[in-house]
């Protein structure tokens, strides 16, 4: 009798102690389950952010050229109106020359004038 006392007081601690032991197992495979997902998740949350990095560092480049290729428009642009200036002071210079060329022409022209007048 004593025998089948802790028999029995035995097996219906074994049982609570597989029962304990099956919702800890269950507990455990839920929480797996959970992290398992999250890893999921994660790793596409991951594979979106890799794309975005790729697209900012593509669309960067392309500025970063666009910006160097509005630099060199812009210093040819005033390369070119430096030499325009340039030339247009030259032909300035030259026109002032030609005035004071004409009107020294013009005033020996009237002193000539006068002196066969006289």
């Amino acid at each position: 009798m004593m025998v089948a006392k802790i028999s029995t007081e035995h097996k219906v601690e074994v049982d609570r102690l597989e029962s304990e032991f099956n919702r800890q197992i269950t507990i455990l495979n839920e929480s797996e389950k959970h992290l398992k997902e999250m890893l999921v998740q994660s790793e596409i949350q991951n594979h979106d952010l890799n794309l975005k990095n790729q697209e900012t560092t593509i669309l960067l480049t392309k500025l970063q050229e666009e910006i160097s290729r509005s630099l060199k428009t812009h210093e040819e642009e005033v390369q070119l109106r430096l030499q325009f200036e340039q030339k247009l002071n030259g032909l300035h210079s030259i026109h002032r020359d030609l005035q004071t060329k004409y009107d020294r022409a013009a005033i020996e022209i009237l002193n000539l004038e006068t002196l066969t007048k006289i």
